[in-house]
């Protein structure tokens, strides 16, 4: 399974349980009418974001870039939860890990 299938994968399972996410694209692309640079999230940046954890998806054996790790370090100094799965299940069991411990903290 490549990176993008298991993005995808684990977002739509969030989606089948109601767990809001957004699928985060890095790096920039042409506008619709060709002209000018559109500047999206910076280079770094985890795959998904949910309101309990960013995961960053990486095929079995796959291991973050140095800029996805520096995005890592700097989010989980300030507290940010991050996570690399390799499958489904371990995306979606972080992000329950997560929402669990953010409502045990009363969020």
């Amino acid at each position: 399974m490549s990176e993008t299938a298991l993005s995808l994968s684990i977002r739509q399972g969030l989606d089948r349980l109601g767990i809001p996410n957004e699928r985060i694209q890095c790096g920039r692309a042409r506008g619709l009418t060709g002209t000018g640079i559109i500047h999206l999230a910076r280079t770094g940046t985890p795959d998904i974001w949910t309101p309990y954890c960013w995961l960053e998806t990486k095929v079995p054996g796959g291991k973050p870039t140095p800029e996805q790790r520096r995005w890592h370090a700097q989010a989980r100094a300030h507290g940010v939860k991050v996570f690399v799965p390799t499958t489904h299940q371990q995306g979606i069991e972080f992000v329950f890990k997560c929402r669990a411990e953010m409502r045990a903290q009363g969020g």
